[in-house]
């Protein structure tokens, strides 16, 4: 994997940045928008519009939304999908 190419409207990701104080923190979102090619001056970038889970725009309220460079965009860790979700098991009696 490792490539943007397969996240999809609605997947579940983790997204950082270089920003300060933000290096090494990654929080949970979901893509808005699959990744589309920009031109910039120096490099061809994939932006991604993501939603963030637990960011919120000036408002309070409504969750940040921003395009990202998808080099800062990865999949969840294996387990974190199902985080959340109550799954009962059926006793064999």
């Amino acid at each position: 994997m490792g490539s943007a190419d397969y996240w999809s409207k609605g997947s579940r990701v983790e997204v950082t940045s270089k920003e300060q104080g933000f290096k090494g923190a990654w929080f949970n979102a979901m893509v808005g928008e699959p990744p589309v090619y920009h031109k910039s001056k120096f490099k061809k970038k994939r932006l991604t519009l993501i939603e963030y889970t637990n960011l919120r725009s000036e408002d309070g309220h409504t969750p940040l939304r921003e395009y990202s460079d998808a080099i800062f965009i990865r999949p969840l860790p294996p387990g974190e999908e199902e985080e959340g979700e109550v799954h009962m098991e059926e006793d064999g009696e």
